[in-house]
C-alpha cells in the first residue's frame, strides 16, 4: 500500500513513488477531486454549445500545466487521473485538438506514454508564460474555432496575467483558472512589504494593495 505525505514531492511536484503504471505521478491535497468536478461540470455544460465545432474540427482545448498525466492523493491510498486526460477521455463532444504544456520534461514525457496514439494532440515542454505568444499565433491563423483554456498552476508563480491577456486575443475562448487562494494567503503581508511582487504579475495590478493591511 502506497503512501503519500506532505513534502514529498520532487521538484516537478511529483511523487518519489510512480504510478501504477510505474510513470510519475503528481503529489496533491484531496481538494483537486473538486477543481476536477468542476471541470468535468463545464465539458457536460457545453458539450452542445461544442458540437458545431466540433463537427467542423474546430473544438480546440489548450492546458498550460498539464502535468504527467495521474496524481497521487496525499495521505490516502489514491491514484486518479488529472484534467488533461480527464479532458482527453471525456466522450461527451470531445475536443478535435488538444495543446498539452509542461515546464517539466519528465511530466510531458509521462503524459505522452500515458496518451498514446491518440490523434489531435500536441505536446510542449517549456514555461507556458513563453509559449503562449506563438500558440496564439498559431491557433489564430483558422478563424472560426472554439477553444477552451484549462489554467491550474500550483502557485501564482506560475502565471501571469499577461498570459491570460494573450489568450483572450482568440476569436472564441473560454477559461477555467484555478486561483491558488492557500499560496496568495499564506504570502500576502510579506509581498505587501514590497514593490513588486510575484501577486503584481499574478493579477495584472498593484490595486490589491489598497485592500490589505501592511
Amino acid at each position: 500500500m502506497r503512501s503519500c505525505s506532505d513534502n514529498c514531492k520532487d521538484r516537478n511536484g511529483n511523487c518519489p513513488i510512480p504510478g501504477e503504471d510505474l510513470l510519475p505521478a503528481q503529489c496533491v491535497g484531496p481538494w483537486v477531486e473538486d477543481k476536477y468536478y468542476f471541470l468535468e461540470r463545464y465539458l457536460d455544460a457545453t458539450r452542445y454549445a461544442r458540437k458545431k465545432f466540433f463537427d467542423k474540427n474546430n473544438a480546440v482545448y489548450v492546458d498550460l500545466f498539464a502535468g504527467p498525466g495521474r496524481c497521487v492523493i496525499k495521505n490516502e491510498n489514491r491514484e486518479v487521473d488529472n484534467g488533461a486526460l480527464r479532458v482527453l477521455n471525456n466522450q461527451t463532444i470531445p475536443f478535435n485538438q488538444y495543446h498539452f504544456i509542461d515546464i517539466s520534461t519528465v511530466n510531458i514525457a509521462a503524459l505522452k506514454k500515458r496518451v498514446g496514439t491518440k490523434q489531435g494532440c500536441h505536446f510542449q515542454c517549456g514555461d507556458s508564460k513563453v509559449l503562449v505568444s506563438d500558440l496564439v499565433k498559431t491557433l489564430s491563423i483558422k478563424d472560426y474555432r472554439y477553444h477552451f483554456a484549462y489554467i491550474d498552476p500550483f502557485g501564482p508563480d506560475g502565471l501571469r496575467f499577461s498570459t491570460i491577456k494573450e489568450l483572450a486575443k482568440l476569436k472564441r475562448i473560454d477559461l477555467l483558472i484555478h486561483f491558488p487562494i492557500g499560496a496568495i494567503k499564506r504570502n500576502i503581508s510579506k509581498w505587501h512589504e514590497h514593490d513588486f511582487t510575484i501577486l503584481d504579475d499574478f493579477l495584472g495590478t498593484v490595486k490589491w494593495r489598497e485592500k490589505v493591511r501592511g
